[in-house]
């Protein structure tokens, strides 16, 4: 018998224990240096602030969804404030990377071509790097789009491939560093190509509203 009611006492200090951990409450003036840049960086459709692909499950995105899932309204009574911030900013990433109807990736060119400079030269390379998985997921999650946003999109694609083939490949040149960047540059140009097709069958097909 009391080695029964041992087993009880143990089994309710371990339900105990655990229900404790799980409810930890956090302060927000410890973990802000973890938080505050990604609840307060602009993250999309803004070059000059952010230097990651923007819509779909990159390092960036998914880092940030790992970390603000961790404190997600477990901050102190106090800090709930910052426990809405993060509920906002986690709501934003879904929104953001799940665009079922939207064929328009956000490529950002004439923002690029604005800041095709030397000291930007590596910050544009690293973006474009990312780009091939940004066509791949559109692909994957694109549905039924409507038709004059699929024909536009393919007009800002043609635009796009266009600065990647003349006004880059010119900078690279001027720069002497085409040859360092050759990858990237035919990856890139692979990938707005082989998206533009995709997009071209939709319409093709009458796949689009």
């Amino acid at each position: 018998m009391l080695m029964k009611f041992k087993f009880k006492i143990l089994i309710l200090s371990i339900i105990v224990i655990a229900s404790c951990q799980s409810q930890e409450r956090y302060i927000y003036e410890n973990i802000k240096s973890d938080i505050n840049l990604y609840l307060h960086n602009q993250m999309f459709n803004d070059f000059a602030q952010s230097d990651t692909l923007v819509i779909y499950d990159t390092s960036y995105f998914n880092d940030m969804t790992l970390l603000l899932g961790t404190y997600q309204n477990q901050l102190v009574g106090e800090d709930s404030m910052y426990n809405q911030l993060i509920n906002e900013r986690l709501g934003l990433i879904e929104v953001e990377k799940i665009q079922t109807r939207q064929p328009d990736i956000y490529l950002p060119f004439e923002v690029l071509k604005e800041n095709l400079n030397e000291n930007n030269t590596e910050k544009i390379m690293t973006w474009l790097t990312n780009v091939p998985k940004q066509f791949e997921a559109a692909k994957v999650q694109l549905e039924k789009t409507n038709r004059s946003n699929t024909e536009l999109a393919i007009k800002e694609l043609k635009t796009a491939y266009n600065f990647i083939s003349t006004d880059l490949i010119v900078h690279l040149d001027t720069l002497d560093q085409s040859e360092k960047y050759a990858k990237v540059i035919d990856n890139t140009k692979f990938a707005i190509k082989d998206y533009l097709a995709f997009l071209n069958s939709k319409l093709i097909n009458q796949e689009t509203d």
